[in-house]
């Protein structure tokens, strides 16, 4: 019982160590090397960008083969929200499973 009482001496109180995180936090910080901010922001448009691009380019042929196909337009909109529905689903397990 002394043993454990010895060991529970030598750790440092929570206040100490929530101290001792934040200093080390704020030096590892200083560390960093931070792009400049209108870097950031034109990478920020420009992904932003792409992605819609892209999602215009796939919901267009995806409107494009379902008129083909000869399937009425409001069944379309349909298909289009289950995609969205299991692409959200999709990424959320995803997610999920990292956890």
């Amino acid at each position: 019982m002394a043993e454990k009482n010895k060991l529970k001496s030598n750790k440092p109180s929570f206040g100490q160590r929530l101290s001792k995180f934040f200093r080390d936090y704020g030096s590892e910080l200083k560390k960093v090397t931070w792009s400049p901010w209108k870097e950031v922001k034109v990478n920020t448009l420009l992904v932003i960008a792409s992605i819609a691009v892209i999602g215009v380019i796939i919901f267009t042929s995806l409107t494009y083969c379902l008129t083909f196909l000869g399937i009425d337009k409001n069944l379309q909109f349909v298909f289009k929200g289950f995609i969205i529905i299991a692409a959200v689903a999709l990424d959320s397990v995803k997610y999920l499973k990292r956890k």
